[in-house]
């Protein structure tokens, strides 16, 4: 009994091991399915943008260069750039013109409180730029058509603005006196009225306590008179032009010269250290 159930055992043990056997070799001889290819895409064919054609940019108007016949004719003074401001010429009684004639001459002519001057130049245009007696001291600005030079005014520039003016009426100068008659309208006393600082008009009694008192007589003696002191003794005067004194001391040192405005009939004192015009009027 004993060996039957042994090799009953071994039998169903020998069936087992046939039947795993018999598996793997069936999955050995089952053939392997191929790997699925997958197919690759073809590539999208980007289209080329077309060129885009650029505009043509229209190129700026070549400025007309500069000749003597564009300034022909009379130009004056409209404002004045200075500093930081922009004044007007009647702010300091000033009139000023350039007259540019066909002959090639420029005459400038300036009154400023009634005190007139007048110069003539030559003016010419070299490669588009106006020179005055050879010298580039004038601008021109074609698109704003004005002219404009500096000057300078105690240390600050002062930019003048002209514009073209053709119906302008220039000033003319002061009728010319004889020296006696010129002598007999400045023989009197004459006091301060006002004072012109920075190119603005001080009157007397914004002054202060600053004073000041001419007598001319007749006989050519002077004296003058401030705040502070008189003089009275060597001063002398005499007429000078048809529009201008001197003062002197003892005949020999020009203490001052003042020029005369018929007109207005005021003497202006000119004090250039300190840039101040004094400006007198006659008292009797």
């Amino acid at each position: 009994m004993k060996k039957i159930l042994t090799f009953a055992l071994a039998l169903v043990m020998l069936l087992s091991l046939n039947a795993c056997v018999a598996k793997k070799i069936a999955e050995a001889i089952v053939p392997t399915a191929a790997p699925t290819e997958v197919p690759t895409p073809e590539p999208t064919e980007v289209p080329t943008p077309e060129p885009t054609e650029e505009p043509t940019p229209t190129p700026e108007p070549t400025p007309k260069p500069l000749e003597a016949a564009d300034l022909i004719g009379i130009w004056s003074l409209t404002s004045i750039r200075y500093g930081d401001s922009t004044l007007s010429p009647s702010d300091f009684g000033m009139e000023m013109y350039l007259e540019f004639r066909e002959d090639g001459t420029v005459r400038a002519i300036q009154n400023t409180y009634g005190e007139y001057d007048e110069d003539t130049s030559t003016f010419t245009i070299e490669d588009g730029v106006l020179k005055i007696n050879g010298e580039p001291a004038i601008t021109y600005d074609a698109e704003a058509d004005t002219l404009s030079f500096s000057l300078d005014e105690n240390g600050t520039q002062a930019e003048m603005i002209l514009i073209r003016t053709p119906d302008a009426v220039l000033p003319t100068p002061p009728p010319e006196a004889a020296p006696d008659d010129l002598a007999a309208q400045i023989v009197g006393t004459w006091d301060l009225s006002y004072a012109i600082i920075s190119n603005s008009k001080i009157p007397k009694d914004l002054l202060g306590e600053t004073s000041m008192t001419f007598v001319f007589n007749e006989d050519g003696s002077a004296s003058m008179s401030n705040q502070a002191q008189t003089i009275d003794q060597g001063l002398t005067w005499k007429v000078e032009s048809a529009a201008s004194i001197g003062l002197y001391a003892y005949n020999v040192q020009k203490i001052y010269e003042m020029s005369y405005d018929p007109d207005a009939k005021v003497l202006s004192l000119y004090e250039e250290s300190s840039g101040v015009t004094l400006a007198f009027e006659k008292i009797n």
